[in-house]
């Protein structure tokens, strides 16, 4: 199976999502226009770990690997968001997923661009318009919701964008204590090119 998803920290994700799975994180320029659809990420589950609560995480807990992790990835627990209510906490699990390291990536174009994959979705017969709708308008604070692809398609998008990508980021590219600063600086460039 693979999924499309638009925010990384959405607040219900599937229950469905299993080993081997291909989440396609993409965003757009703009909110409410996709006609560019990013690349953000290509993430291929390599393990889904349950919460031991649904609405709370300490940042001593051994699912989350570092502070940067927490920072980046848990932080809205102390904030208090997306918590379930007493109700749905019973009923609902929440789960970390962690990445396959060797098969995730950050697809590039070769100035530091991440790729457009919404010709490659059109090539293999994903209906836009469905996407689009998942997506979610531009309404502030509107979810988009995570939009299934046949296995065989996501397994497809997979090998294009592999093949498309001049440039494969890996986790350990962004754990590189540069990155930051190389990351702002192609942002700049990209500001130039467009």
């Amino acid at each position: 199976m693979g999924q499309m998803r638009e925010h990384f920290n959405m607040p219900r994700g599937h229950t469905e999502v299993e080993r081997g799975d291909i989440n396609f994180w993409i965003t757009s320029d703009t909110r409410g226009d996709y006609s560019k659809l990013y690349c953000d990420l290509v993430f291929v589950v390599a393990k889904k770990l349950n919460w031991s609560t649904p609405n709370w995480i300490d940042r001593n807990d051994p699912l989350v690997e570092s502070d940067t992790a927490f920072k980046e990835h848990y932080v809205w627990v102390e904030r208090g968001q997306h918590q379930f209510s007493d109700q749905k906490a019973k009923k609902y699990k929440r789960f970390t997923l962690k990445a396959d390291p060797l098969k995730s990536f950050q697809p590039q174009e070769e100035h530091g661009c991440l790729l457009d994959i919404r010709p490659l979705l059109k090539d293999l017969g994903v209906d836009i318009a469905a996407l689009e709708a998942a997506l979610g308008p531009k309404a502030k604070n509107s979810y988009s919701r995570p939009f299934r692809l046949e296995a065989q398609v996501a397994c497809d998008l997979y090998a294009r964008v592999r093949e498309q990508a001049d440039v494969l980021r890996t986790g350990a590219d962004f754990a590189h204590p540069d990155f930051e600063k190389e990351r702002k600086s192609r942002k700049r460039q990209r500001r130039q090119w467009s």
